[in-house]
């Protein structure tokens, strides 16, 4: 198949969150497979030294009657052809969609620009593809184009969207809309008007053959009013195109046995070099330097979703229990502020870096003991099938994907990767970390939960595979 994918996010070149790994790596893992897949990126000033190469072609894309020039250039991202879309007035940035906590204000411009340019250079390219897969609202215009004013372009091409997270949708005031070049009467409430706002993802829902979400748990949550951010209604009508496909991680960059950024490696069958990466990242966050204590890691923006707000509750009676806690990352200045206090009252006990940093992140997972997810949402969630990579053992609130990949562990049975729990609650979260700990101080039953969650696949190959085994079905029915 001739497979094209467009986000505004991919890394390791240009990356926020975890849109930027699953195209990292989905993208490969579809070439591996024998497709030809081309991948549509704005040139973000992050790629001005990268080695890309001046196609020499531009396309014209017209943004409320002006005409913009978008240049064409080329990387090779293993056997995939990144297309980066040189346009530096609007991507030659520092940020991918701001700065200083900022959002750009021309970001519909940007983002229009993406999804038109993208079109013009499959054209331009003769690509002539059979699936065009978007990645989030960034790139949820193009099936809207391809449905409406570029319908004779690719009338066979499927169109895929997935939603990484519904909670991002692209909504922006509705004095906007000439910005998208379409008809008036798009901007409806059965289209792409949301509360007398623009909604582009609910525009890219509406005119996708497919909708995927990034696990089966949030494929379910997603028609529920609780998680469907008001699009719940517009989800539940396209419910048999709704497809939940669980993400996989980049196997080759998290696992300890290759991973250059850890202090020592370690596999399932020798478990030595996780002790010396443990003892490391003690003195790394100022912590006592005692190897009996379990060291609980947490790496997350500091907002109200991943559950920052139970973890400010409970860390006074897991440092009780005798754990010491790292945190690694970003976020709202209050929860940035109560964690930083905790450094303070639990010196020795709590360590805390406000900051993105991948060569932390892979300490944090190889020197853990335990990792905490207690997400109030998660559409899948990438560190808790890292951590299990580890032998670092997941405490997660079942949500999502979290639901999907980390099971209860049972002493008994011996089955199970983690600790979860299903009350967004302090008590709840508490409860699991303590059933934990009782594990812990187990030897024995601590090392086979271990490596139980260390045996396990959560590699791109299965997710991959899925992914074509929908693009086939789509073109087999005919989209």
């Amino acid at each position: 198949m001739k497979i094209v994918q467009i986000a505004a996010e991919m890394g390791p070149y240009v990356k926020v969150g975890g849109l930027g790994d699953v195209t990292s790596a989905l993208t490969p893992a579809l070439a591996e497979l024998g497709h030809k897949v081309h991948f549509f990126l704005p040139f973000y000033k992050a790629l001005e030294k990268k080695g890309a190469k001046d196609l020499g072609v531009s396309v014209s894309v017209s943004i409320r009657g002006e005409i913009k020039k978008v240049g064409l250039w080329k990387l090779m991202h293993g056997d995939v052809n990144l297309i980066l879309l040189r346009e530096d007035g609007y991507f030659l940035r520092p940020g991918v969609y701001g700065e200083r906590g900022e959002d750009y204000k021309d970001n519909l411009d940007r983002f229009v620009i993406l999804c038109r340019a993208s079109i013009e250079g499959m054209k331009a390219l003769e690509l002539s593809p059979d699936i065009v897969h978007s990645h989030d609202w960034h790139a949820a215009l193009t099936p809207v184009y391809l449905r409406t004013i570029s319908s004779k372009d690719f009338p066979k091409a499927a169109t895929v969207l997935t939603i990484h997270n519904l909670g991002y949708q692209g909504l922006f005031d509705a004095a906007g809309w000439p910005t998208l070049g379409l008809p008036n009467e798009l901007f409806t409430t059965a289209i792409m008007e949301f509360y007398g706002r623009i909604n582009l993802l609910k525009g890219g829902m509406i005119f996708s053959d497919a909708i995927t979400v990034v696990s089966p748990t949030y494929a379910k949550e997603i028609l529920t009013q609780e998680s469907g951010f008001g699009l719940d209604g517009v989800l539940s009508d396209k419910k048999s195109n709704v497809h939940g496909i669980l993400n996989g991680i980049d196997v080759n960059e998290w696992n300890p046995r290759l991973d250059t950024l850890i202090p020592a490696k370690f596999d399932v069958k020798n478990l030595q070099g996780k002790a010396r990466c443990k003892s490391e990242l003690q003195e790394t966050f100022g912590l006592d330097k005692d190897p009996k204590s379990p060291v609980a890691g947490m790496i997350t923006r500091l907002v109200k979703q991943k559950g920052v707000d139970l973890l400010a509750e409970i860390i006074d009676e897991m440092v009780s229990l005798g754990i010491q806690i790292v945190i690694l990352g970003t976020g709202e200045n209050e929860y940035e502020e109560i964690v930083k206090k905790k450094v303070g009252i639990h010196a020795g006990r709590v360590g805390v870096k406000i900051a993105f940093d991948n060569k932390l992140a892979h300490l944090i997972e190889a020197g853990s003991d335990m990792f905490l997810m207690p997400s109030r949402y998660e559409p899948c969630g990438l560190n808790q099938m890292m951590s299990l990579m580890y032998g670092t053992v997941p405490v997660v609130r079942r949500t999502g994907g979290l639901s999907d990949t980390i099971h209860e562990f049972d002493p008994r049975t011996k089955k199970g990767n983690g600790f979860t729990f299903d009350e967004y609650s302090p008590g709840a979260f508490i409860a699991s970390v303590k059933r934990a700990v009782e594990i812990y101080r187990t030897p024995s039953l601590w090392k086979l939960l271990m490596k139980n969650g260390m045996t396990e696949d959560h590699s791109w190959a299965n997710a991959a595979q899925d992914y074509v085994s929908l693009y086939s079905k789509l073109l087999k029915k005919g989209k």
